[in-house]
Order: structure tokens, then C-alpha cells, then sequence
């Protein structure tokens, strides 16, 4: 009876402590995965910018009115993100309701401002400051 009763109280030992080592990798896996989304669409936001940028600056278009407009996800990891601009040359995506947040340069003569959340977003040159706006679309 006492040996059954040790090995039932290891064998639950063990399993709680798979299941908690389990769920650790599962969330370290998660974060891996969020961190890496973010990358990417910070990556196409950067490079939008830097396609209108060189668009404002061409010689030969000079637009009066240039918007890029861009589809991103709407969620990444099954949360909401915030995409804003920092120091005009560097983008940066949060993740909502957590504090993980990457960052990207932006390679463009032409100041970004603005700040947009997740889905459509539309890059505008605002004529008037010369600026390009990241807003939502």
C-alpha cells in the first residue's frame, strides 16, 4: 500500500512538472513567434516608406499628392498592434496588452511621422510640411 501510494505521488510529481516546463517553452515559442511577425511587417513598413520616399524625391514625378497604401495583418499572435514612428527614422511595432515592441530602421531623406494600428495603412506626403504620414487607411 505505502509503495503504491509513493508511486502514484511521483508519477504526479513528474507530470505537474512536464506540464509546467511544457507550458514555459510553449510561451517562450509564442513570444519567439510574435517577435518574429513584427519583424517582418516592420519590415514592409519600412520598405513602403522607403518606396515613397524615393517617389517624393524623383526628379521626374514631383507629386502633388502621393499616398502608398499597404496591407498589413490585422493581428499578429492573436493580438492588436501599434505602429509608430520614432525619431523619423526608425519604426516600431507593439503588441497590445503586452510590452514586446521591435523596431526597424528607416532608410529615407524624407521625415516620417505618424502612427497607425494594425490592418490597411496608407503612407501620405503631406505637401504642405513635406513630411511623410503613416495613418490608417
Amino acid at each position: 500500500m505505502i509503495s503504491y501510494m509513493l508511486t502514484v505521488g511521483i508519477a504526479m510529481v513528474l507530470i505537474t512538472g512536464l506540464f509546467t516546463a511544457g507550458s514555459a517553452i510553449v510561451e517562450d515559442q509564442q513570444d519567439q513567434t510574435a517577435r518574429t511577425q513584427l519583424s517582418i511587417v516592420g519590415q514592409q513598413v519600412a520598405g513602403s516608406v522607403e518606396v515613397a520616399d524615393q517617389l517624393v524625391r524623383s526628379t521626374a514625378a514631383r507629386p502633388s499628392q502621393l499616398v502608398v497604401t499597404r496591407s498589413l495583418p490585422e493581428r499578429i499572435a492573436g493580438s492588436g498592434y501599434r505602429i509608430e514612428v520614432s525619431g523619423g527614422d526608425t519604426v516600431i511595432l507593439r503588441l497590445m496588452g503586452d510590452d514586446l515592441a521591435v523596431s526597424t530602421h528607416i532608410d529615407a531623406e524624407t521625415t516620417v511621422t505618424g502612427s497607425a494600428q494594425g490592418g490597411t495603412i496608407e503612407i501620405v506626403h503631406q505637401t504642405s510640411s513635406g513630411n511623410l504620414v503613416i495613418q490608417n487607411g
